[in-house]
């Protein structure tokens, strides 16, 4: 059976530079259309091919599946290896919903495929939370990218007849209020793509200016923009690919091409310093499909990204200081089968595939992908990172303590109080660390969602063992 993931809010003490070099596997749910293989979490038949995984900050993941029967789409929502189907459509004729969904807050972010529709928030049990219908006062329709902030407002990029806008949008009662960010047609943009959005309320997204030059801006709440990334004649790029991502602390990430070498980069800057993640012949990675998938990045400034090397694809994170391969083609990873090796060989024209749509990161440093696996499967797994001195949280009990609530390399009383203070103050990122202070039972170190004694016991054993 699959292993239960190291507890995540370890990473929440982590500091910028400290990408590990271990992590751990455990697979959330299974595909298959193989009458002789069921699959695991997911109704029989299942297809996860191309879709997209959304990961929440506290390690939960969803995504939607195509399937058979009474119902021709679903949406999985689960962690620690358990979950179901929390809601579903019946459609024969055409897909209801894009492939891309958010996770966000205890909230699943959905949008519509007809033409002139919009939005749909859902809770984690999958009841209707809010409505976002086509039109409101900016009047856009064909919702695109959509993403979720935690107070329940969502970010997109509509169609406004030819245009594009980008707009936040919320409701207050029955009150809507959408918010213009940047428009096309109006002169100062050619075009606008998918966005990226973080609780700031601010956007990065690539553009096209009134010239069809690429740049990545990112829009400030108050209206204001900062460019990241330029590919005008002259600038320092002169390409720049469709995925863009936007961390908790502004940073940005994105694929685009060093004009004095004619080289494609992963980068991440903030509109004062950029820093390259990884490009082409880092740790073997090939030219070819590089940047085919945008990255993903989180608060610390981890940039998670897929990426093509001679032995297949794989998962890959950096920082601009390290740069870690995850998981990819070959490796075996414990499933509800038995030890199984990522990645499965189609024959020609297709060949051998192994990742599924894109990879995401939290903020306590998990991803989550989807691969595809032996017995013409594939499965959603989440990667956990191994730290060496899970105890180690803080170099000081004082909160106003520049220290405070980041590791120095000790166990010591610090490190105690300031797990204290999180337990009492509810924050489960860091406190929620096990379902059960038993050893011998299978949630111990696996996150339960509640903040309970098992939690303070748990981390007591962790404090007890030192570093190692």
């Amino acid at each position: 059976m699959v292993m239960n993931p190291l507890a995540i809010a370890w990473l929440t003490a982590v500091s910028l530079g400290d990408v590990p070099a271990a992590w751990r596997l455990e697979l959330q749910c299974r595909s298959s259309l193989n009458p002789g293989v069921p699959p695991f979490n997911l109704p029989f038949p299942s297809s996860l091919s191309s879709q997209y995984v959304a990961l929440g900050e506290d390690g939960r993941v969803a995504i939607r599946y195509v399937t058979a029967g009474s119902a021709t789409e679903g949406f999985f929502f689960g962690s620690g290896g358990a979950g179901s189907t929390i809601w579903s459509v019946n459609n024969p004729d055409d897909p209801v919903f894009s492939t891309d969904i958010d996770l966000r807050a205890g909230r699943l972010a959905l949008s519509y495929l007809t033409t002139g529709t919009g939005a749909i928030v859902l809770d984690t049990a999958g009841s209707l939370v809010q409505a976002f219908p086509a039109g409101g006062p900016q009047g856009v329709s064909n919702f695109s990218g959509v993403q979720l902030t935690a107070d329940g407002a969502i970010g997109y990029r509509g169609d406004s007849g030819a245009n594009k806008k980008f707009v936040f949008d919320s409701f207050d009662g029955p009150t809507r209020t959408q918010t213009l960010v940047a428009q096309s047609g109006a002169g100062q943009y050619g075009y606008l793509f998918t966005p990226s959005i973080n609780d700031s309320r601010q956007l990065a997204a690539k553009v096209f200016d009134a010239s069809s030059n690429s740049l990545v801006y990112r829009f400030e709440p108050g209206g204001a923009r900062t460019l990241i990334a330029d590919a005008r004649p002259g600038a320092p790029f002169n390409a720049i690919l469709n995925g863009v991502a936007i961390g908790a602390s502004g940073d940005v990430a994105c694929f685009a091409r060093d004009r004095a070498g004619n080289e494609w980069r992963l980068v991440r800057g903030d509109g004062a310093a950029m820093q390259i993640i990884a490009r082409p012949g880092d740790l073997g990675i090939l030219s070819s499909e590089f940047g085919n998938f945008g990255p993903d990045v989180n608060g610390e400034g981890w940039v998670v990204f897929r990426a093509k090397t001679a032995t297949g694809h794989a998962v890959f994170v950096g920082d601009g200081e390290s740069l870690v391969r995850v998981a990819g083609d070959g490796d075996v990873v414990d499933t509800d089968l038995g030890p199984v090796a990522l990645g499965l060989d189609f024959g020609p024209p297709t060949g051998r595939q192994t990742l599924s749509g894109r990879v995401v990161i939290n903020d306590a440093g998990q991803i989550a992908f989807a691969a595809f696996l032996e017995y013409d499967s594939i499965g959603v797994f989440v990667a956990t990172p191994v730290v060496p001195c899970p105890a180690d949280l803080s170099a000081s009990s004082d909160p106003n303590d520049p220290g405070y609530g980041a590791p120095d390399g000790l166990v010591d009383a610090a490190d105690f109080f300031y797990y204290l203070d999180q337990f009492v103050t509810g924050n489960a990122s860091v406190s929620d660390l096990t379902g059960s202070s038993d050893p011998n039972d299978p949630t111990y170190g696996a996150p339960d969602g509640s903040i309970d004694a098992a939690d303070f016991f748990y981390y007591l054993d962790r404090f007890v063992e030192g570093c190692a």
